[in-house]
This record gives C-alpha cells, structure tokens and sequence, in this order.
C-alpha cells in the first residue's frame, strides 16, 4: 500500500523543499517522483496484511472473496494490488484516519475485516486488540526504505552507512520483533 493522503502528501513536499529533511519508513513508489529524493539500501519488508473476527476468512482464499464485506482501509491510502475489488464495487472500502479507528469499528461489527501493515496489527494483536486472526494471504509487500531531501546538510552515504550497520548486526531486526 501506499499513501496518497494529506499528511504525507505534505511530507514529501516539505522534504523535496528542503524544510524536512529525512522521510523515514518510506517507499521510492509511494512518491511522485522518487527521482527528487535520495534514497537508503532496502531495510525491512512491511507486509499488507488483512484482519478479520474469528470465522471471517472462512472460505475465503482471495481478497476478491469478500464480495459486499466492509473492509476497513486507512484514508488517502492507495492499494493497487486490491484497488481494483474496490472501484467495481465488489468490496467496500470504509476509510479512517488509523488503524486503532479500524480495530474498534471491526470490535463492534461496524466493518468485517481491517487492512494494514503486519507490524503495526501484530503489536495491536498482542497489546490492545486479542481475539482476532489474519487472513492466510498478504494484500501486498513492500520494501521499506528511508527517504532522504536532496538537499540533505549532510552526505547521505553517511546516513546509509549507519542504517546498514543497524541492518547488518540486526538491530532493525531486534527492534522489529519487538513489535511482532
């Protein structure tokens, strides 16, 4: 997945404009011209997971499975591998601000099931919201990055070579499953 919405939306802007200068846990697809910015080595892959009530994935083996479910989605997000369910009408999509947002109308049957990074739902799924499993698909995978202003004040190998550090001895590792 990637975001089109207005907080981002402003964050790519300030970082092309140098008033930002680092975007991290980033995509070079979720920009408008990745070319603008300088990037990071690959760092971790984020996982589009999907979540649903006990009973939920019953017989469903694809996304296209939920025809007329409420699946809840994050606001100016865009999903291309599933978008396509949603414009012909099949799966609807119901749009908030977050993820908790999304945990509490799937808690209360106001939505069947809940799309969002596998990171973020396994730290919900063990802290906040228990009782709910994960569909045996993904939506969509991708490689999380971090993005840099080309007008960076200091050289961005720099910062590369720090993330690859943290990457190499598995630190990101380590702070990840804190989390899964």
């Amino acid at each position: 997945a990637y975001q089109t919405g207005y907080a981002k939306g402003r964050l790519e802007q300030a970082t092309r404009e140098g008033k930002v200068h680092i975007m991290p846990i980033y995509n070079p697809d979720w920009v408008s011209a990745p070319g603008d910015f300088q990037w990071s080595d690959p760092l971790f892959v984020e996982r589009n997971v999907l979540v649903g009530s006990v009973g939920t994935f019953a017989g469903v083996h694809r996304f296209a499975d939920l025809r007329g479910k409420r699946v809840g989605t994050i606001l100016g997000y865009v999903y291309p591998t599933i978008e396509a369910s949603f414009q012909k009408g099949g799966v609807i999509r119901e749009d908030v601000a977050g993820l908790d947002q999304n945990f509490l109308k799937l808690q209360n049957g106001r939505i069947d099931a809940l799309i969002d990074s596998d990171i973020l739902v396994a730290w919900r799924l063990k802290n906040a919201f228990p009782g709910f499993g994960l569909a045996d698909f993904e939506i969509s995978r991708q490689t999380i990055r971090f993005g840099y202003a080309k007008s960076l004040p200091i050289d961005g190998s720099r910062i590369n070579a720090c993330l690859r550090k943290l990457k190499d001895t598995g630190q990101i590792d380590r702070i990840l499953a804190r989390y899964r």
